[in-house]
């Protein structure tokens, strides 16, 4: 009494948090071929493309699954849809996985990082002004984006102060010294 066990999406789950993008998505596209209502693998086959620095794929792999979407997924799809360049439809999935989950900063910077890309510079610099920084990490990306939009608004007194700060705060983070400089 031997039962197989398809290990195909353990395979694709592996090595996508390896960082072998190409291996995962072979494993994972053939797990959304023969299993389409399969909405993490596409989630995975998803981040497995954008890893590999194809957004449209990445799109083309979640849109049919956009019915059982949750924020994460959302977030991903308009992560994508901005990267291919597509900045109204991707702003729109951004807001929708905001709305579904309000207090993640997380998608609050990606909001703010889609304005950003869309060139929506006021739009960008009040969502991340408005982001609360509850970790590190957070606050990093957050003043790293915050420097980038105003420097894009070539508001330089603000990105500079922003920058040194940033530079004082993270002493260890080599981009805030770049930034500084830049």
């Amino acid at each position: 009494d031997c039962e197989i066990v398809n290990v195909t999406p353990a395979l694709g789950a592996v090595n996508l948090a390896g960082g072998n993008y190409a291996r995962a998505e072979m494993y994972l596209n053939s797990v959304v071929a023969t299993d389409p209502g399969n909405v993490q693998a596409r989630k995975m086959l998803a981040a497995a493309r954008l890893g590999m620095q194809q957004p449209q794929g990445a799109v083309d792999v979640l849109r049919p699954a956009l019915d059982a979407a949750d924020a994460p997924m959302l977030a991903m799809l308009g992560q994508a849809s901005v990267r291919a360049g597509d900045y109204d439809d991707g702003l729109v999935y951004l807001e929708r996985s905001l709305r579904a989950d309000p207090d993640n900063p997380s998608l609050q910077l990606e909001m703010a990082a889609g304005y950003l890309a869309a060139g929506r510079l006021d739009e960008a610099v009040s969502a991340l002004q408005a982001v609360p920084a509850k970790a590190d990490s957070d606050l990093l990306r957050r003043e790293l984006l915050l420097v980038l939009a105003l420097a894009r608004k070539q508001d330089w007194d603000g990105a500079r102060t922003r920058a040194h700060a940033l530079a004082e705060r993270f002493p260890d983070q080599p981009m805030s010294y770049n930034l500084s400089g830049s």
